[in-house]
């Protein structure tokens, strides 16, 4: 009996370590996608995503501005984000025009905690779609905490 249960309780810990430190999480399509620093990815109003075990992140909601004169308006997804026992937010914003604009002006580039975030999509009060990546910026140690660049 006490074999049985070693076999058990050993045999369970064996399988979590091989999957800690990896991080897979359904798509839209409802695929197991699994995630890697520079990987786009979705995240979805109120669901968590952790990320590689080191990050988890939250969609929590989203506001909007308009300028004065009314040619640009700003929408924001509010993120929080816990690296490493320390919890932060972070805020992403889109940006639309009546003047042309670049499309790599349109969506926001973060540096944070030691991490670049990079908004690539934005479906309004439903989801974005970022990309994480840790710091390769030849400049970083002289940033603030919070640069957008």
């Amino acid at each position: 009996m006490n074999k049985i249960l070693f076999s058990i309780v050993f045999g369970s810990l064996l399988l979590s370590s091989l999957y800690a430190g990896t991080n897979t999480f359904k798509t839209k399509e409802g695929e197991n996608m699994l995630l890697n620093y520079g990987d786009r990815f979705t995240l979805v109003k109120n669901e968590k995503v952790d990320f590689r075990g080191e990050l988890s992140f939250m969609l929590k909601y989203f506001s909007h501005k308009t300028s004065v004169d009314g040619k640009t308006t700003k929408a924001t997804a509010r993120i929080l984000v816990a690296k490493e026992g320390e919890n932060f937010e972070i805020l992403l914003s889109t940006y639309d025009s009546s003047e042309a604009m670049k499309e790599e002006d349109k969506f926001d580039r973060l540096y944070s905690h030691g991490l670049e975030f990079y908004l690539k999509a934005f479906d309004y009060d439903k989801s974005i779609d970022i990309i994480v990546d840790k710091n390769k910026l030849p400049y970083a140690d002289k940033l603030s905490d919070e640069t957008y660049f």
